[in-house]
């Protein structure tokens, strides 16, 4: 059983000491706004304009950045836990090598998840019907959440490839699935309330100054949030799982991390 407590206090500590993550969280943060923007179906978006060459190319574009910054903060958390010097320019260095096994991991979950979504989202299904397969969405989404994230941390903590970091992930998955999906959603929650605080004030209160100021607030704050978000994941994942000790002669891929018992 985690301690949620513990690793919450220790993520916030890590947070506020090394600043340098909030490059990333920021980087991260502007990165979903705008593929939000680009994707999100209104007037504007890429999907009403026809799927312009600009627009894709910037959609791809932001897309690589978020995927470099994801692996360039889960590195800066690795050597963090491990006690290891690091910074904002040797972590993303370092993370370069993860950027696509990352991708792949987000990119297949979230096809996973559409998928779902649309065998699940039948217009003919009574309101209870709908209601109770909501429910199994939303835990389904928590799990995928959790899988995304430990994916993640096993292809950067351990240099595993696609394959075996999603076998890892659900492995883990498969035997704290309570705990996990508690974790999931107390961070999603905490990933997602403070740019929706924004949208909420700017939509509501448009002309006011101050409280156009507190909705500055609330985006300035979301890149925080995603960091400490990043390193709660990091320190379950390291309380989760221990690594088990490797033979000279075997190479590391061939070897999966044990999960604790």
């Amino acid at each position: 059983m985690l301690s949620y407590q513990k690793i919450f206090r220790q993520a916030w500590a890590a947070t506020k000491t090394y600043r340098f993550l909030y490059v990333y969280g920021l980087i991260l943060f502007l990165s979903l706004a705008l593929i939000f923007f680009l994707t999100n179906g209104d007037e504007n978006s890429l999907a009403n304009q026809g799927g312009s060459w600009p627009e894709t190319l910037l959609l791809l574009g932001m897309l690589f950045v978020g995927f470099r910054a994801k692996a360039g903060l889960i590195v800066a958390s690795r050597e963090i836990l491990l006690k290891r010097q690091t910074g904002f320019v040797s972590s993303l260095r370092s993370g370069r090598k993860f950027a696509v096994r990352i991708a792949g991991v987000l990119v297949l979950l979230a096809a996973v998840l559409v998928v779902i979504g649309i065998i699940l989202s039948q217009p003919e299904l009574t309101e209870t019907t709908q209601l109770f397969l909501s429910l199994i969405y939303a835990a389904i989404g928590l799990n995928l959440f959790a899988a995304t994230e430990l994916a993640c941390l096993f292809a950067v903590f351990y240099d595993l490839k696609l394959k075996d970091s999603l076998t890892s992930a659900l492995n883990l998955i498969a035997k704290y699935w309570a705990t996990l999906m508690i974790l999931s959603l107390v961070l999603f929650v905490i990933q997602a309330v403070l740019p929706v605080l924004a949208a909420v004030v700017f939509i509501q209160i448009y002309g006011n100054i101050i409280m156009a100021a507190v909705a500055v607030f609330f985006l300035l704050s979301a890149p925080v949030a995603l960091v400490f978000t990043q390193v709660c994941w990091a320190l379950a994942f390291q309380e989760l799982v221990r690594g088990i000790k490797l033979e000279e002669d075997k190479p590391i891929e061939t070897i999966l991390p044990e999960i604790a018992s």
